[in-house]
């Protein structure tokens, strides 16, 4: 038999080194030789419990309990065998070397092991308190952080769109769009740390539904031409010329994997193309089809976004989808980012049930790839809101927004009236009440965190009163807040939509399209 070290050492004190052990002792010592080890198994289980994330730790809670459960039958075992032992000690026989005072030994040895035990699993469980307490703390510092920065940015990116459209001589141009691109780079920062930190959190929630793959491929790719174009390269979408191109997929999450893939491929090539190729799995060779049973390639959709870039070496390439990950520092330094877009990336497109890779050489380009699965046969594709704004005409649309910021109140004010629209303003909740109490609007705009009275509970107000009315105003949530439930909050307070600051004019613009009917439009 093969003791614990610290067994062997105790057996040589208290037995001798040639002990002959009858096999109810044999048996006794090797179920204590098993909880040696396993209490080994605790003490780094616990040590990797204070370094871990907290989603690991709520993970590991059921392993917790399933563990727990072999302890107490090891321990009981462990009884029974000394219990079992002890009639076949009432005698001396020194060549057995297992007299009572042996088994004495042994016994104050199994209640040591039972109070170690006893004192780890009570440490694991405050560290799993622990991290629940941390986790709802990171929660609440998530939307706090959301709303002041997004606040400030609101008015920075805004204000600079309406500076943009007016008169501006070359060089106020050229610092006008510089400002405005430095602003969208700083919010995309803010959106990977958001993002980032709410998939560690399990905050992250996803809606599959069948998704026209190439629809969102190329509303992706009229997103980003505006920078392919400056760099003179060629982005194409090129779908599969047979089978279904349809992905059981959050709408949103898949545009933001491609819109990450395809930005990439864009800041990391100088010169060439870039292409998005996409196809069912099984019908392209590639490491994808290599990766995984047959069975599940023959279900999946195969994205690919193939680029002409500097390429990666193969040693880098490993560390590409891990959280503050760049091929090295210089690429930092010379393209910028936070290195969690991959990383962001890998999470989502595993939540969504599919696997992701790269191919790629120093020199020769990449090509990131990544899999989702097949939408069912005979199920319409649901298709993704577009980004294109709407021509609608809002002339006399009268609209309230309520904001306490008031350079928000500004920017909100000058797009509406830009907008065609007529524009009351509030700072507080209360104010927004009272204002539709003296007026009728065909919408609201309302902030959810406000002094005096929220936005939740100014919602709660209105729709108080127009149970008497028998009227339904459209309340739309404006609101720095970006973080998952919030729009959940929102539509459970009683508004009716969400928008996320910072706004645009084009996303005003669908709004009112979308909740005011164009019998309220003046002529």
């Amino acid at each position: 038999m093969s003791e614990h070290r610290l067994l062997q050492r105790q057996i040589r004190k208290h037995l001798g080194p040639d002990a002959e052990l009858t096999p109810a002792l044999a048996s006794l010592l090797k179920s204590v030789s098993e909880t040696y080890t396993q209490y080994d198994n605790d003490r780094r289980f616990v040590e990797h419990a204070m370094e871990t994330s907290s989603t690991e730790l709520f993970a590991a809670n059921p392993q917790l309990s399933t563990q727990n459960e072999k302890n107490t039958e090891v321990l009981n075992r462990l009884r029974l065998l000394a219990n079992h032992l002890a009639p076949h000690t009432s005698g001396s026989n020194p060549a057995l070397h297992s007299d009572a005072t042996d088994v004495l030994v042994l016994s104050d040895i199994i209640n040591d092991l039972i109070h170690r035990r006893e004192t780890v699993e009570s440490q694991l469980r405050v560290a799993l308190d622990e991290a629940q307490a941390a986790n709802s703390a990171k929660s609440d510092f998530l939307a706090t952080m959301s709303h002041e920065i997004r606040t400030p940015m609101n008015a920075i990116i805004g204000f600079t769109d309406l500076l943009l459209d007016s008169p501006l001589s070359p060089p106020q141009q050229r610092f006008a769009e510089t400002l405005r691109r430095s602003g969208h780079d700083l919010l995309t920062v803010i959106n990977d740390i958001l993002d980032f930190s709410k998939i560690e959190a399990g905050r992250i929630e996803l809606e599959p539904v069948p998704c026209a793959s190439e629809e969102v491929a190329q509303e992706v790719i009229d997103l980003i031409s505006p920078r392919s174009r400056a760099k003179g390269l060629d982005l194409l979408c090129r779908p599969a010329a047979h089978g279904p191109h349809r992905a059981l997929a959050d709408i949103v999450r898949l545009r933001q994997i491609l819109i990450n893939l395809v930005g990439n491929s864009v800041k990391f090539t100088e010169r060439g193309h870039i292409h998005i190729d996409i196809a069912p799995a099984a019908s392209v060779a590639g490491p994808w089809a290599e990766s995984a049973p047959a069975a599940t390639v023959q279900r999946e959709l195969l994205f690919c976004i193939t680029d002409t870039g500097i390429g990666i070496s193969e040693e880098k390439q490993a560390q590409l989808f891990q959280k503050f990950m760049q091929a090295d520092s210089s690429t930092t330094r010379k393209y910028g980012g936070t290195g969690l877009g991959l990383a962001i990336s890998k999470r989502l497109v595993e939540l969504m049930s599919g696997r992701i890779g790269v191919i790629s050489n120093p020199g020769q380009g990449s090509t990131f790839w990544f899999t989702l699965p097949l939408a069912q046969p005979r199920v319409e594709p649901i298709n993704p809101l577009s980004f294109h704004h709407s021509h609608s005409n809002h002339h006399g649309l009268r609209v309230l927004v309520a904001d306490d910021n008031e350079i928000n109140l500004a920017l909100a004010s000058e797009l509406l009236k830009r907008l065609g629209c007529e524009v009351d303003l509030a700072m507080n909740g209360q104010e927004a009440v009272d204002a539709t109490q003296r007026k009728t609007y065909d919408l609201v705009f309302m902030d959810c965190r406000m002094p005096i009275m929220d936005g939740y509970d100014a919602t709660g107000e209105i729709r108080q009163c127009e149970k008497s009315t028998g009227r339904h105003l459209a309340i739309i949530a404006l609101t720095a807040n970006a973080i998952e439930g919030d729009r959940e909050r929102c539509l459970a307070a009683g508004m009716d939509d969400y928008l996320s600051k910072p706004v645009r004019k084009a996303a005003l613009s669908q709004m009112l399209t979308r909740w005011c009917r164009p019998a309220a439009i003046a002529p």
